[in-house]
């Protein structure tokens, strides 16, 4: 079995994704034995999933600020004021 990118040249390991045979040089390029192939979508869903939570995140910062300003009084009750 020879390498997908080079195939004049034995393959030593397989993707971990997709199993795609790869030589010596190209399983070394990255910590697990995977193609670039492999590699950028693996770095196009950490992109998305980064986002996805950036976004959740701020969505329920504004769903709590909001239930806190209109549900909550909006800030401390009168009562609880110290007296002057």
């Amino acid at each position: 079995m020879n390498c997908y990118n080079h195939p004049e040249t034995a393959a030593v390991a397989t993707c971990a994704d997709c199993g795609k045979s790869l030589c010596k040089e190209c399983a070394s390029l990255y910590t697990t034995p995977i193609c670039s192939e492999c590699n950028l979508e693996r770095a196009k869903s950490n992109k998305r999933s980064a986002i996805m939570s950036c976004f959740s995140s701020v969505a329920i910062f504004v769903a709590v600020f909001a239930f806190v300003l209109f549900k909550g009084g909006g800030g401390l009750q009168p009562s609880l004021l110290p007296t002057l």
